[in-house]
């Protein structure tokens, strides 16, 4: 893989990352005021570490890939 591409793709996951974040902080605020509902933000907050461990767990496998530590 060349530099740029690690780039690139490193690039992609934290902007996926970023989103997460973005999404994360949107769903407590449905309506505009944040919501104090713990069931809901409990759900939001798994959803969110899944996609967050996902993007993670893809840059540990881009950078060993580079490094040629490991394939994907």
């Amino acid at each position: 893989m060349e530099t740029s591409e690690l780039s690139h793709r490193l690039h992609e996951s934290c902007d996926r990352i970023h989103q997460a974040t973005t999404d994360m902080y949107e769903a407590m605020h449905p309506d505009g005021d944040p919501h104090a509902d713990l069931l809901i933000t409990e759900q939001n907050i798994r959803d969110f570490r899944e996609w967050v461990n996902h993007e993670i767990d893809l840059i540990r496998e881009l950078i060993g890939e580079y490094s040629g530590q490991y394939k994907l």
